[in-house]
């Protein structure tokens, strides 16, 4: 009886070593890069990732800090909207063919150093973002430029997109939140569900290639926003 005792306290230690191992772990794959320097440092330009941006002589600038591979429809959204209307764009794009998701630097750490020039330059800024929700067709609006936010709220909703002000985790409102570091001191933050982007292209597919095809909804979104951006 004592020996089985003792194999039963052992195997609960171990279960209790594991435990602890398994949650830092984890922890640590949560937790992601600091800053870009590290990234960097781990990740190859050109191979796992490309950065795109056009600067122009707008105010207005679009960022997708999180696009190509990583929360997918987000960049082609930015630069169909800045090609329309002369905004300056900044895209951070994944584009391994998998384990896209590693370099998701968060908002408030991002400071890849172009991307911070072009935002001290910029009086009107919207990030981008993708949530996961493969169900609801919806768009969360954050940030600290609040007046912006509800426009672009009740344009999308206006024309027919579920659209609501952000939730706590979603609202954007930290003032180290690059997406408001511009010249106001504020920003709209957009996130969009995985569901919606997915009805932006041909056969709700997020893709690479299938991207190259998007569809009415797409579009109807971008004339949304510009309608808010233009009238400014």
């Amino acid at each position: 009886m004592k020996d089985k005792n003792v194999i039963t306290i052992g195997a609960l230690l171990l279960l209790v070593v594991l435990g602890i191992l398994l949650y830092f772990n984890l922890g640590d794959k949560d937790k992601g890069y600091q800053n870009f320097e590290e990234l960097n440092e781990n990740e190859v330009e050109g191979e796992d990732y490309t950065i795109h941006f056009e600067e122009t002589h707008s105010d207005v600038l679009l960022l997708a800090i999180h696009g190509g591979g990583i929360e997918p429809g987000t960049t082609e959204l930015i630069k169909e909207l800045a090609k329309n209307n002369d905004y300056a764009y900044y895209s951070f794009n994944g584009i391994k063919k998998s384990g896209n998701r590693s370099m998701h630097l968060t908002s408030t750490k991002y400071d890849e150093p172009k991307a911070l020039e072009m935002i001290s330059n910029s009086s009107i800024t919207l990030s981008v973002h993708g949530y996961d929700d493969e169900l609801e067709k919806h768009t969360f609006i954050g940030g600290l430029d609040k007046e912006l936010a509800d426009q672009v709220k009740l344009a999308l909703q206006d024309v027919g997109f579920s659209a609501s002000l952000a939730l706590k985790n979603l609202a954007g409102l930290k003032k180290d939140n690059i997406v408001n570091q511009n010249k106001q001191g504020k920003g709209v933050q957009i996130e969009i569900s995985t569901a919606q982007r997915e009805k932006f292209f041909k056969d709700n597919n997020l893709a690479s290639e299938n991207r190259k095809q998007p569809e009415d909804d797409f579009y109807h979104y971008i004339n949304a926003i510009e309608s808010v951006l233009n009238n400014d």
